[in-house]
């Protein structure tokens, strides 16, 4: 998501190992870290529990054949109420790599779907990564707005921009579109695939992958699936 972005530029934050291992684990977290499907699409009924998976990750299009950078996050939704949601994930690669990843925030319905009008939820959310050494603790806030409409009566569609910002480093602001469906396969169990353009307002023409998953040398192309289960 925006996220591999921000820490790309945020040299600072402490990686353990040897030389080899740092850019394996820095690759990994430049282009997927915290990535995943947007969740919620639609804030849940009042006291409704959700629990969450997401894979997913930049398109690698020169590898043979091409491939998806994997990153998985797993958490859970709770309707607080009947517009507001709070969510949180845990970033499970970044756990192996002794990199402690935590994600947490609150989604609002703002209007609800009405005729040809969509459904309009916002969320506002922080990323916290650190190797609990000093001076390592990083804080990523970001917010994201979409719009979803119903097709049919298990389907939603829905369409979207998030923003990321960080304090560190040389570029403070990334945002990028992205575009889903989430398909309800019965009452409990539901599954989302999502694209995305991740950090699309920066240049990714130079370093790792070159800008082979950008567009016009802007930001990355990402894949990725999601499921959730209604506890």
């Amino acid at each position: 998501m925006l996220r591999i972005a921000a820490v790309m530029k945020d040299e600072t934050l402490r990686l353990p190992g040897t030389i080899a291992c740092r850019l394996g684990i820095v690759s990994l977290i430049l282009y997927a870290a915290g990535c995943g499907v947007t969740q919620p699409v639609r804030a849940l009924e009042d006291k409704e529990v959700r629990v969450t998976a997401s894979f997913g990750g930049p398109v690698v299009p020169s590898s043979v054949p091409t491939v998806v950078i994997p990153y998985g996050i797993i958490g859970a939704m709770v309707g607080v109420s009947e517009r507001v949601t709070v969510t949180g994930n845990l970033h499970i690669p970044l756990a192996a790599l002794a990199t402690f990843g935590i994600d947490g925030g609150a989604a609002v319905r703002l209007a609800r779907e009405n005729g040809s009008v969509p459904e309009v939820t916002a969320k506002g959310a922080a990323l916290l990564l650190t190797d609990f050494k000093p001076g390592s603790l990083r804080l990523f806030p970001e917010i994201s707005v979409n719009g979803s409409y119903s097709i049919g009566e298990s389907v939603l569609g829905y369409a979207g921009l998030e923003n990321m910002f960080q304090f560190t480093g040389s570029e403070h602001f990334f945002f990028g579109p992205f575009a889903g469906m989430e398909v309800r396969l019965s009452r409990r169990f539901a599954l989302q695939g999502e694209a995305k353009w991740m950090a699309a307002n920066i240049d990714t023409r130079n370093g790792i992958f070159e800008g082979q998953a950008s567009f016009r040398g802007r930001g990355y192309f990402g894949l990725f699936l999601g499921g959730s289960y209604v506890w």
